[in-house]
């Protein structure tokens, strides 16, 4: 099983690939030979996020709804792309392959048929994905992009939409658009924490937490994790609406399932100061989490590569949403999500222990 988004695990995978070098017909697969797959976790990491939904049913198993809430798509409409279906068939189709990125998240739900999503990777080659019946393709604002319908010619979506629907397209280059400076700064991000991952000693460095007196101690990493199996979390800040709602009580719900996976210690980190950590940890976290380190220099963020700048917001330097897995200073699992509560997340972290 492979973990989909927000809490799900499905059976059925989405099956993306590096193109090969031919010009032939683009609805062809062009997969290299022999192929060079590329997993869901590095989709992720350029933003695509991928689920299976029951087409036919989904009204009723509730799982697109539930989406739909967690992720605020509040707007909805289909599209049949098909030349007897949609006026202009063959200059919309070319359109579609032009490449060109939107300013707006790109949510496709695919009813029926089936086609391609091209998306340019870290160092901007083509992967391509392909999307049959009951799959659900989200693409970042700013990502450099493409679609194509396979040999069939046929697909049958549902385009979901934040607020009022935008669908102007922009074609490359527009390097110069607030969307793609944002993207690019966070696929940089990417790019220098991939020095830290699975395989990885965990950085020794020094941050905060207060004692049972509530004074400030220090918190050497490799005193505090060596001989342990330690589930460490970060997120963007204390208090703040998502990390408060959703993910430090996530790891409260499941802190009993993660000891029974063998785990030693739940620590929560965040580029905060201990005093605000330790408040934090007893009004959300019901005092159930070992550890509330607050990393207030960044120092830690900076180690493993997950500076998060949120200087906009009048909140300087933070951490990106992160959580992994350290055994005995190694790490052996890591999860980033740039935007929303994706991978990082308890239910996530579990699964993957339990299937261990």
């Amino acid at each position: 099983a492979e973990y989909m988004g927000i809490g799900y695990y499905l059976v059925i995978m989405v099956f993306a690939w590096y193109l090969d070098a031919s010009s032939e017909d683009q609805r062809l697969p062009h997969k290299k030979h022999p192929n060079d797959p590329v997993s869901l976790e590095a989709l992720s990491t350029l933003g695509v996020f991928y689920w299976k939904i029951d087409a036919d049913n989904y009204e009723q198993e509730g799982l697109l709804q539930k989406i739909r809430h967690e992720r605020g798509y509040t707007y909805n409409d289909e599209i049949t792309i098909h030349p007897d279906k949609l006026p202009n068939y063959e200059e919309k189709i070319k359109n579609f392959f032009t490449e060109h990125l939107h300013t707006d998240e790109e949510i496709r739900f695919t009813l029926d048929g089936g086609g391609y999503f091209d998306v340019r990777d870290k160092n901007d080659q083509w992967i391509r994905i392909q999307v049959t019946k009951g799959d659900l393709i989200t693409l970042p604002a700013g990502i450099y992009h493409r679609f194509t319908t396979d040999q069939n010619n046929y697909i049958k979506v549902m385009r979901l939409f934040v607020g009022e629907p935008v669908w102007t397209a922009h074609n490359r280059p527009a390097d110069e658009m607030a969307a793609r400076v944002k993207y690019a700064e966070e696929l940089e991000q990417t790019k220098r924490s991939d020095a830290f991952g699975v395989g990885s000693t965990v950085p020794s460095v020094t941050l905060f937490s207060l004692d049972e007196s509530e004074k400030v101690v220090k918190v050497e990493t490799h005193d505090a994790f060596k001989g342990k199996r330690v589930v460490l979390f970060g997120v963007p800040g204390a208090f703040t609406p998502t990390c408060t709602a959703r993910h430090l009580p996530g790891f409260v719900a499941h802190m009993d399932a993660l000891r029974a996976c063998g785990v030693n210690l739940v620590a929560c980190l965040s580029v905060n100061d201990a005093f605000v950590m330790n408040a934090w940890g007893k009004s959300v976290g019901q005092g159930r989490v070992d550890l509330m380190l607050g990393d207030g220099n960044g120092v830690f963020a900076q180690s493993i590569g997950q500076v998060k700048d949120c200087s906009a917001n009048g909140m300087g330097s933070r951490c990106n949403r992160f959580s992994m897995l350290v055994d005995d200073l190694v790490c052996k699992l890591f999860f980033v999500d740039m935007a929303g509560l994706e991978q990082t997340s308890a239910e996530v972290m579990l699964r993957h222990l339990q299937s261990d």
